[in-house]
């Protein structure tokens, strides 16, 4: 029987009527600081987790979306620096410095305004970074997480037991997803009142057919007993 890091031996939970067997990998899998995807980690844990109740999954935004983000942010900062070059060039070679530009870009306020304007990029650097780590999602043996990063002040948390899981569709759309093989998955519940949607996952497709699996299993489970 597999155990886990801390030495805790594992149930494996196959029923041999069941239509599907959920086995623990012998050798469990650990979750890096820029994982996207990971299956049965052994080193993250959640808060309220009951003793016998394991993380099957752990699900974060393609980390292609977190660079791109990140590249956008990078070059909206050269902005005020272009902005700057065209306006010495138009001054000088067609309006024969006319406005007199290049004297604001000598001045204080030319140095207020960059630094402002750093501040900005920075803070918007750090709240993409920080939407992307701790937006997440997490299925263990029991229930769905899902954990929305708001601000560093306050996040949101929605739970829901496994089952109750309905269906889990994935669709995937434009060339960005399709190169990257990723996509995004709209989960149902049996209560039809709470409706979970993943954007831009790693493996949409592998995700769906792994919760909808585990959700069988269980269901399949709690009808023998």
């Amino acid at each position: 029987m597999p155990v886990d890091s801390s030495g805790r031996k594992l149930d494996s939970g196959v029923d041999q009527n069941a239509n599907v067997q959920l086995v623990y990998p012998q050798q469990l899998k650990t979750v890096g600081g820029l994982t996207s995807l990971a299956s049965f980690p052994s080193n993250i844990g959640i808060d309220g987790q009951n003793k016998d109740e394991y993380i099957l999954l752990f699900i974060r935004e393609h980390k292609v979306i977190l660079v791109i983000n990140l590249v956008i942010y990078l070059v909206v900062f050269t902005l005020p620096f272009w902005i700057k070059e065209i306006s010495l060039y138009m001054d000088n070679s067609l309006l024969n410095g006319f406005f007199h530009i290049e004297a604001f870009f000598n001045t204080k306020w030319w140095l207020i305004l960059l630094i402002g304007w750093t501040s900005y990029i920075l803070s918007g650097i750090f709240n993409i970074f920080f939407k992307w780590f701790y937006n997440i999602n997490i299925l263990t043996t029991e229930r769905f997480i899902d954990i929305d990063f708001e601000s560093i002040f306050s996040n949101h948390i929605e739970s829901t037991p496994i089952l109750e899981i309905q269906d889990v569709k994935d669709s995937q759309v434009g060339i960005l997803q399709s190169i990257f093989d990723m996509g995004n998955l709209t989960m149902l519940t049996a209560s039809g009142g709470t409706v979970f949607n993943l954007s831009n996952v790693p493996k949409a497709y592998k995700i769906r057919d792994f919760i909808m699996d585990v959700a069988i299993l269980v269901k399949n489970l709690k009808g023998k007993n």
